[in-house]
């Protein structure tokens, strides 16, 4: 019987070595189970909105399944996060280190809001201000924050900024080269392609 079920196997390119390494589909497995094809999972459970869950990364050079941590043992590669500054300059912020690691993260700001005592903004005489200008910059490999109405004080005294923000471990993201292109005073255009390495 045991016979039969080895010649089974065999013949549907499962290998087993000694050293505790299983291929399918490969008489050569480099590590614990070796998968060389497509593998389809079937019905699963849900995780549902449940804590204590890994994320599984495929490394595209080995081909080795990982679980997606930092440092400090986060295992999730979606993290969201209110910064609320208060008792800014005005309505300035001009650089708040967030302390987060550039190598290990991306910080994409999602939304923002800015109250005063009075919510009162106003322009220099004679001037008027842009609208807000709140983005996340690379310095010195962590992230940091910048919001401002520029051209504009707070009538309200010092204010409050509150920065939400997705911050997403690196492993999910692929930075691309910067776009430059000259719209020749139209306000309409089109690239001439798609994004290089998308």
């Amino acid at each position: 019987m045991k016979k039969c079920i080895l010649a089974l196997i065999l013949l549907n390119s499962f290998y087993y070595e000694v050293s505790a390494q299983v291929g399918i589909n490969t008489p050569t497995p480099t590590a614990t189970l070796d998968v060389n094809g497509n593998m389809v999972l079937r019905k699963a459970n849900s995780a549902l909105s449940n804590k204590g869950y890994s994320c599984i990364v495929r490394d595209d050079n080995t081909g080795e399944l990982k679980v997606i941590a930092s440092p400090s043992g986060n295992t999730l590669p979606l993290n969201y996060i209110t910064y609320t500054l208060n008792n800014v300059n005005g309505d300035w912020v001009n650089d708040y280190d967030t302390k987060i690691s550039s190598s290990e993260y991306t910080v994409a700001i999602i939304g923002s809001n800015y109250t005063s005592s009075n919510n009162g903004l106003t322009a220099a005489v004679g001037t008027d201000f842009n609208p807000m200008n709140v983005f996340a910059f690379n310095s010195g490999n962590t992230w940091h924050l910048s919001a401002d109405y520029k051209g504009a004080t707070s009538s309200g005294g010092n204010g409050t900024w509150e920065i939400r923000c997705l911050v997403i471990n690196n492993t999910l993201v692929k930075t691309l080269p910067n776009v430059i292109q000259n719209l020749g005073g139209s306000k309409d255009a089109s690239a001439t392609s798609s994004p290089s390495g998308l």
